[in-house]
């Protein structure tokens, strides 16, 4: 500052610093770190030529360098090598740095009083213990004072009031917050300050924490419902259910209990004849019928739900056996009122095949027929064409539940061998694509994790993918709604169905996978 220069009268020792500063930056940014070469050389002795000419402040430039050379050095050095700011911040973000591997000087200093080696980095709890073994928080705190003290005395013998000032000031603060430190609460009754280490709560697990605090707050997750106002089947609304079916499935994956929701939407999918949506002219679909059955585990048992669940998989099992493959559609399961239907989007879409034979796989009972047939067909259809396979679906999606079928019939074996290898390399190519382009949404992102995960490849996972689906994350938990499903709209158009739960549900399973290991969250 003008202040401090006419105070110290280094000015020709600063305005030289600076110009060499800005200079060596130009060298470098011109020749690199070669200083053998002609130009290197050539653009040095052209940028001295102005010291060179005007050598009077050149030459008092360095007489006043020469002469309090150590009286700067012994000003600098405290103020820069250990300020107090940085050794509180250090404090502050102790457990982060630990949890994330990083060194500083709280880090240091615990681990040399307790001699502790520093690499490997040593587990968090050992240095917190440490820190509390050894009683190393005031030292830390007093030592980065001492320099503070030092360097305020070595600005008062330079004359340096502001210096002396801003230090004295400094110094004073310090105290008063380490003098405040004190067991148990302030008995004047005023406001404890805030810690020195303060605790982490990492990224990822807030996160998490965030969504479910969003997706919990409504058990029937009506937002997800596709809900239609333009008159579809002739009725002022109609909608379908099973996107939050979806989210109930991921939810319990990560081991929430959501028995009485389960419950709720299994007893209302069975009511409703399994159809799609809640008309009785809508169709009965294997989509529906999937998401029962995998539901079915985390539910209470009901005899009547069982019920409905054999009539549907006998009627499965007659269109299977009609067309040789699990249709989208299912034909002659009940008689539907009126003559006019829904558009039939998405006939021989093969992730709603996948979606069926994900929950009949793991128990078949007297349905073996249908998952050897419908599994047979599917496979080969993946062995030729790939993901072109799903129709409905984003094909990162389709991807991600095409590696999870094809995980479950490796353990169960219900068809041949080589037609899962066919299909697996298959999608192994298509998924070697994916992760060569940059995904453009969160969702996006997310649903290339979660194919990774299911394909077992996790070593594909690109970290900015995960930042990717962070940085989409709004303040409530949630991440806005992506396009998701193919849906009927006004006439005979078609658009995409989004809901903003269902993409959240989608990041927060991406993230929950690759969160084992991480830190609990914590409050």
């Amino acid at each position: 500052s003008p202040r401090l220069l006419a105070e110290a009268q280094y000015a020709p020792v600063l305005l030289m610093a600076t110009y060499m500063f800005v200079f060596g930056v130009v060298l470098h940014a011109r020749f690199g770190a070669d200083p053998s070469s002609t130009g290197f050389a050539l653009y040095f002795l052209t940028g001295m030529l102005p010291w060179l000419a005007f050598s009077e402040p050149a030459g008092r430039a360095g007489h006043v360098i020469l002469e309090h050379r150590n009286f700067v050095k012994k000003l600098i050095f405290p103020l820069e090598t250990l300020p107090v700011n940085q050794v509180m911040a250090g404090l502050a973000s102790l457990q982060r740095d630990l949890e994330l591997g990083r060194l500083s000087y709280p880090i240091a200093f615990i681990a040399r009083t307790a001699r502790i080696p520093v690499r490997p980095a040593p587990r968090p709890e050992v240095i917190l213990g440490a820190m509390v073994v050894t009683g190393s928080l005031r030292p830390i705190v007093q030592s980065a004072l001492a320099r503070l003290r030092s360097a305020r005395e070595l600005a008062s013998e330079l004359r340096l009031p502001t210096f002396a000032a801003f230090l004295s000031d400094a110094e004073a603060h310090f105290e008063a917050q380490l003098a405040s430190w004190t067991l148990g609460q302030p008995r004047d009754g005023s406001v404890r300050p805030a810690p020195a280490v303060r605790q982490w709560t990492p990224t990822l697990s807030q996160a998490l924490r965030m969504a479910e605090g969003f997706l919990l707050g409504d058990p029937a997750f009506r937002e997800s419902w596709e809900t239609h106002r333009e008159g579809m089947l002739g009725q002022p609304e109609v909608a379908s259910r099973f996107p939050a079916g979806l989210i109930l499935e991921i939810l319990c994956r990560h081991g929430l209990d959501l028995r009485k929701a389960i419950d709720e939407f299994l007893d209302f999918t069975a009511a409703n004849g399994f159809r799609y949506y809640d008309h009785p002219r809508s169709g009965v679909d294997s989509d529906s019928i999937g998401v029962f059955l995998r539901l079915r585990p985390h539910a209470t048992a009901s005899a009547e739900n069982d019920r409905a669940a054999t009539a549907v998989l006998e009627c499965l099992e007659r269109n299977v056996q009609e067309t040789g493959a699990i249709p989208v559609w299912l034909t002659g399961c009940a008689t539907p009122v009126g003559s006019a239907g829904v558009i039939a989007l998405g006939e021989g879409c093969g992730t709603v095949a996948a979606h069926l034979l994900l929950g009949l796989v793991p128990a078949p009972g007297e349905h073996q027929g249908t998952v050897t047939i419908g599994a047979q067909s599917l496979l080969d259809r993946i062995g030729s064409v790939g993901v072109a396979a799903n129709v409905n679906y984003p094909p990162r999606y389709a991807l991600g539940v095409f590696f999870r079928l094809l995980h479950l019939l490796d353990a169960d074996g219900p068809v041949a061998s080589r037609a899962v290898e066919d299909a697996r390399g298959a999608l192994a190519a298509e998924l070697e694509r994916a992760v060569s382009t940059s995904p453009s949404t969160a969702q996006d992102a997310a649903l290339l994790i979660l194919a990774c995960h299911e394909a077992n490849r996790e070593d594909l996972i690109d970290p900015a993918w995960v930042v990717q689906v962070l940085k989409g994350q709004r303040f409530d938990g949630s991440w806005i709604g992506e396009p998701f499903a193919a849906a009927p709209n006004r006439g005979r158009s078609v658009s995409w169905y989004s809901s903003t739960l269902l993409t959240t549900a989608l990041c927060y399973d991406a993230l929950a996978r690759g969160a084992k290991g991480q830190p609990p969250a914590t409050d």
